[in-house]
């Protein structure tokens, strides 16, 4: 597709003050914005950044470009783009991206949950939110949601436990949560960190596997 054709209805969002640097047109790029319109997000990265760099001059950034071939971004890739520029992922879950490397068969799912009242389990999610509280006697205690394929699961770390794995607790994850399960009442159980597991993230898991 020529580059006239392919940008021209990208110069109507460069002529917006709003969206009007280079940075911005790549993240539009690189969540998919213009798919429909042109499937290779490498390649239309490259024309993107040769038609700004060639101070907008559309023929010489297709001059440099031409012959130019690019894979598109794969399902993965989409997923991995969309949570580092959005916070989320709009083409599928995080969590499928580990279906060959976390033992599922081992996990509980967030349905589960009241079924394994009193007993030791765990549990693998994605980061949702928190929740901190101070103790009567000054420490500090987490409630931490993680959502996994089905729904959410509420885990609460106690301040000791808390103390042990702070630092482990940055970044959405995933986590991997051992505990046990407490439930008080029907519909409200929750699960008692007692061991807590980061696997690695998203971008370097795809950089070192092959989809």
């Amino acid at each position: 597709m020529p580059l006239g054709l392919l940008l021209s209805p990208l110069v109507h969002l460069f002529q917006n003050e709003s969206i009007s640097e280079n940075i911005e047109t790549e993240h539009l790029i690189r969540c998919g914005e213009f798919g429909s319109l042109y499937p290779s997000e490498p390649l239309l990265l490259m024309k993107t950044h040769s038609y700004f760099k060639s101070s907008r001059n559309k023929a010489k950034a297709e001059y440099l470009t031409q012959g130019i071939t690019a894979t598109p971004y794969s399902k993965q890739q989409r997923i991995v783009e969309e949570l580092e520029l959005l916070g989320f992922a709009v083409t599928e879950h995080p969590l499928t991206l580990y279906d060959k490397i976390i033992p599922w068969n081992q996990m509980i799912s967030s349905t589960e949950i009241e079924t394994y009242k009193d007993k030791k389990v765990k549990f693998t999610g994605w980061y949702v939110t928190n929740r901190k509280h101070k103790t009567k006697a000054g420490d500090l205690m987490v409630f931490l949601t993680l959502e996994d394929l089905r729904g959410t699961c509420d885990i609460v770390f106690f301040p000791k436990v808390f103390a042990r794995h702070w630092e482990i607790l940055q970044g959405r994850g995933p986590y991997t949560i051992k505990g046990k399960v407490q439930s008080r009442m029907k519909g409200e159980a929750n699960l008692i960190a007692e061991k807590i597991y980061k696997w690695m993230s998203p971008r370097k898991l795809i950089s070192r596997k092959t989809y």
